[in-house]
């Protein structure tokens, strides 16, 4: 398998679950016959960089995870505790909060590092 092959297998993996975030650590349990640990670690930071991804600090679990990043730079995320499902939240009334912010109290919020953790409707 090339380089180019792992990472498209990593796309596929985060493209067709955009509502789950993964740790290096079960990416590598999952894919330990497809490719080597490196090799993951190595994808991981080029998708990354490249945008495709995003890694954000599971505080509960204490290890960082990576999300799908779905154009991520202008919207928060809402991260269910007990299922760990991720919802990309587009929506103007975030969008107002985030000018009433930066308008009233002169603070810019980064909305692609900004996960609002809560419970979702399928966990209540």
């Amino acid at each position: 398998m090339y380089k180019t092959d792992h990472k498209r297998l990593l796309i596929d993996i985060f493209e067709t679950n955009k509502s789950q975030s993964y740790s290096a650590v079960k990416l590598i349990c999952d894919l330990d016959n497809v490719m080597n640990k490196a090799t993951i670690y190595r994808q991981l930071k080029s998708l990354e960089e490249e945008k495709i991804i995003r890694k954000v600090y599971n505080n509960d679990l204490k290890m960082y995870e990576y999300q799908y990043a779905d154009d991520c730079h202008n919207h928060f995320h809402l991260k269910c505790v007990k299922c760990g499902k991720i919802t990309h939240l587009k929506c103007s009334e975030a969008n107002s909060f985030v000018n009433h912010i930066y308008e009233a109290h002169g603070f810019s919020i980064n909305q692609y590092s900004s996960d609002i953790n809560g419970i979702c409707k399928d966990c209540k």
